[in-house]
């Protein structure tokens, strides 16, 4: 895999499963549901301006 594309993350096998859930119910991977949640979550976070400075930054960190 290119390590510029694709990182490994840990979580715990409780955490695994139940994405596991979700993204089987909602026809997508889990890297696709874990993305998904991420970027619904950053979304919720731009009405919160203090929280979120532009559309690519959360807390000071690109995002793209």
């Amino acid at each position: 895999m290119n390590p510029e594309k694709w990182k490994s993350v840990v979580i715990s096998i409780d955490t695994y499963n139940m994405l596991k859930k979700i993204a089987k119910r909602n026809h997508r991977t889990l890297s696709g549901q874990f993305t998904h949640l991420l970027t619904g979550y950053v979304d919720s976070l731009s009405e919160e301006p203090d929280l979120v400075k532009s559309k690519e930054t959360y807390d000071g960190i690109r995002l793209s």
